[in-house]
């Protein structure tokens, strides 16, 4: 299978590859990418020795991602690309080019992908031309396009029975932040579910200002980014609403447990369905937090939970306010060696 895939909207080019790669191979550890390749590094990408794409004894199959490859994507002319494809790849180079990849997908799934990838092109053309290839485009929702924006949430949904909200509270929350934020929508619903067994819309609002990022704030904070985390907490002192929310130390806890968690059992070999399983997520996000996560370490995920837990018991006996907790949080590693 051939697969183009181009737009400007990367949740859902993501979202779109996740499901190609698990649709074919079911693991995303069994993808093979370059990215910017010259035509002879294509070449020999896609035409290694047979032994070099043993994945695993268990599996044949193979999935191939060509990033970014440059005569899919036009310069300031169309002519000068045509030109410059001349000039550094002949003819015959091009048609050897184009049967490799022709053999390859018939065997195997092989993804072009590019923010841009302009129809009238040759190369395009000639790949157009070859049995099972599909060109899909996926740009962002424009501010108008509520209803198909519904639509497409409404279907990711039903694939996470997690995360259970009215379609009228969507319908709310997607107006409230902008079609456009299609990832950061669907991120927020992701991530409440796991605090929260019904999502309305004023528990999104309260937890999704605008003026800051409350998901963001957990992830610098336990990515040890001192002063990305200085920076938003204090966007976040400055809603009085969030004095108080003690929603905020349930959140760090969920994504503390989250990151801790993959850590001990990826420690342990156990692969992202696996993982995914275990935790009840998608494998697609625990590849991505596994990527996300990769230079912290457990000794630094503990302390923080360890920590966590005793500003919680003194913020409800009154002993200390959630703001200065999450402050104290983010300087507690002043005077200790570095973690991460």
């Amino acid at each position: 299978m051939l697969i183009l895939l181009s737009g400007d909207d990367e949740f859902k080019k993501q979202i779109q590859l996740d499901e190609l790669i698990y649709g074919y191979c079911s693991d995303l550890n069994q993808l093979k990418t370059i990215e910017d390749p010259s035509f002879s590094e294509l070449i020999n990408f896609l035409n290694r020795p047979q032994s070099l794409f043993s994945f695993n004894n268990e599996t044949t199959k193979k999935a191939y991602l060509i990033k970014n490859f440059y005569l899919l994507k036009p310069k300031d002319k169309e002519e000068d690309n045509e030109q410059s494809a001349k000039s550094k790849d002949d003819e015959k180079l091009i048609e050897f080019c184009l049967n490799i990849i022709k053999n390859t997908q018939q065997e195997s799934l092989v993804i072009f992908i590019s923010n841009s990838i302009k129809g009238t092109l040759k190369f395009v053309k000639e790949l157009k031309k070859i049995d099972n290839c599909k060109h899909l485009e996926l740009n962002k929702f424009k501010n108008w396009d509520l209803e198909p924006c519904l639509i497409y949430l409404k279907k990711l949904i039903k694939k996470c029975p997690e995360i259970k909200i009215s379609d009228k509270d969507l319908g709310q929350f997607i107006k409230y932040l902008g079609t456009e934020n299609l990832g950061e929508i669907f991120q927020t619903l992701e991530t409440l579910s796991q605090s929260f067994d019904k999502i309305d819309f004023n528990l999104l609002k309260k937890y999704s200002q605008p003026k800051y990022d409350l998901f963001n704030f957990a992830e610098v904070l336990v990515s040890g980014k001192k002063a990305e985390a200085i920076q938003e907490l204090r966007k976040i002192k400055a809603d009085p609403e969030q004095k108080n929310n003690l929603g905020i130390i349930g959140l760090l806890h969920n994504q503390l447990n989250l990151y801790q968690s993959i850590k001990l059992l990826e420690i342990d070999k156990f692969n992202n369905d696996q993982i995914a399983e275990k935790l009840g997520i998608k494998s697609g996000r625990v590849y991505h937090l596994k990527l996300n996560s990769k230079n912290i370490k457990l000794t630094r995920l503990e302390k923080l939970s360890e920590q966590l837990f005793g500003y919680e018991k003194k913020i409800k006996t009154g002993e200390l306010k959630l703001l200065e907790a999450l402050s104290l949080l983010i300087h507690s590693e002043e005077d200790q060696p570095a973690l991460i």
